[in-house]
């Protein structure tokens, strides 16, 4: 997780940067990097007390902002080539892992379009919209915690969105 200065990530086994590590147990299997600061490394350990694979999906390759095409930078789609090599991946990931039980999408075009192409290609759940990851605000930081706090007996998550918010 990143605080600007350097950068924490979340991985099964790993210390989380935690100051007293019964405070902040290791989130199983999630993966973070490049967040708005330490205070979601301490905001998701403490509220996830049992297990859960968190998967982050940045969208596919889509076009370059142009405001002359998407005046609406949130309607910018994929290009062919990225919805193309995206499929391929996904496909791969729908062999090679079982599916996950929930798949949030920000609502922006582009990573719409991914999570749909996880959900043809994988066979992952059709997505849900996470308002949260369309935000460049770390406010939004209290909607995801919101979200995994309230994911009990879920044992994992795909969410589909950008950067900064998704490193």
């Amino acid at each position: 997780v990143g605080t600007g200065r350097r950068d924490w990530v979340l991985k099964p086994g790993v210390e989380t940067g935690c100051r007293a590590a019964s405070r902040c147990p290791v989130v199983g299997g999630a993966f973070a990097t490049r967040f708005w600061g330490s205070a979601i490394t301490e905001t998701i350990t403490e509220m996830v007390t049992e297990s859960i694979e968190l998967y982050l999906v940045r969208h596919a390759r889509a076009f370059d902002r142009d405001g002359a095409a998407w005046p609406d930078d949130s309607r910018r789609p994929l290009t062919h080539r990225g919805r193309d090599r995206f499929a391929r991946l996904a496909r791969r990931l729908g062999r090679g892992m079982p599916p996950v039980e929930l798949l949030e999408s920000s609502g922006f075009t582009r990573a719409w379009q991914t999570a749909l192409l996880l959900h043809g290609e994988a066979g992952w759940p059709p997505p849900v919209r996470f308002e949260a990851l369309e935000s460049a605000d770390p406010a939004s930081i209290v909607g995801m915690r919101r979200s995994l706090a309230a994911m009990r007996g879920i044992r994992s998550v795909a969410w589909v969105g950008h950067e900064p918010q998704l490193g």
